[in-house]
């Protein structure tokens, strides 16, 4: 907390009197600041609390109807993890519930975008290049970014660095997933993998693990949101013909390749995956 107290007297140039002892004084100083001066205030992986000290987001809410009609603010809060960003913000019973203003989902790069990164690095890139880049990082710009910073510019760069077990990729997908899914990872893990391997029907699913998956499935789509239906042309909504595929691109190719080897990457032989 002294760290924090420095930097923020540092920036801000304000003295703070008395002991900062927890993450509700630190925020009883910015927000009784911000009622005189503007500021913008931004907290990166904010569900991070949420491991940490649960009761933080009851101080925040506490404070922050407190001080919201003075106040001068642009508070920005950013997570990676999805499904507990909605939770924090979107469920009734959080206590941050219906303090959001606005709210922005990142989306990943555009082909378009895609190719003027790769034609920065590599002007003479070919279609199979950029193929590999799309098929490898699903637009991701920390995924890019990896692989640019490589020197990974054309196909068979990219794949020996993706299959690198000292880069972050191999374990990237678990990781994801991993964070998202708190309670029964085992099933989702596997209807994801059935998924991108193209058992995408809740038939196909359902016989494959001997269990009922409609709720799960819903799950996937609506809560998490990594899946989409896809139904023939003119189908209507209530049609059976649906199919399941992967909204991640990234995770589409993590599945359909590299979950079903990860006893290579344990075993350290990852570089067995480019055959």
């Amino acid at each position: 907390m002294q760290n924090i107290q420095r930097q923020i007297q540092r920036e801000l140039g304000i003295s703070v009197y008395g002991s900062v002892r927890s993450m509700r004084d630190i925020f009883d100083i910015l927000f009784s600041y911000a009622t005189q001066n503007q500021l913008n205030l931004v907290i990166d992986e904010v569900q991070e609390f949420f491991y940490v000290r649960k009761s933080i987001f009851a101080d925040m809410q506490e404070l922050w109807d407190k001080y919201k009609p003075d106040m001068k603010i642009n508070f920005i809060t950013c997570g990676s993890i999805y499904s507990l960003m909605k939770e924090l913000f979107e469920d009734k019973k959080s206590a941050m519930y219906g303090r959001m203003t606005k709210r922005l989902d990142l989306q990943p790069f555009s082909i378009a975008t895609q190719k003027q990164i790769l034609s920065h690095y590599h002007p003479a890139y070919t279609p199979a290049d950029l193929l590999c880049l799309y098929m490898l990082t699903g637009g991701v710009a920390k995924y890019i970014e990896t692989l640019m910073d490589e020197g990974a510019f054309k196909k068979e760069r990219m794949l020996t660095c993706f299959t690198n077990e000292y880069m972050p990729f191999l374990t990237e997908g678990n990781d994801l997933i991993n964070m998202e899914f708190r309670k029964e990872g085992a099933v989702y893990y596997s209807i994801l993998s059935l998924i991108a391997d193209g058992k995408n029907t809740s038939g196909e699913i359902d016989s494959v693990l001997g269990i009922t998956t409609s709720a799960y499935l819903r799950n996937l789509e609506i809560n998490y949101t990594l899946l989409k239906k896809m139904r023939p042309i003119f189908a209507s909504e209530r049609s059976k013909g649906v199919k399941y595929k992967l909204k991640d691109i990234f995770l589409q190719f993590w599945f359909r390749f590299i979950y079903p080897n990860l006893d290579l990457v344990e075993n350290h032989r990852s570089d067995l995956l480019l055959e």
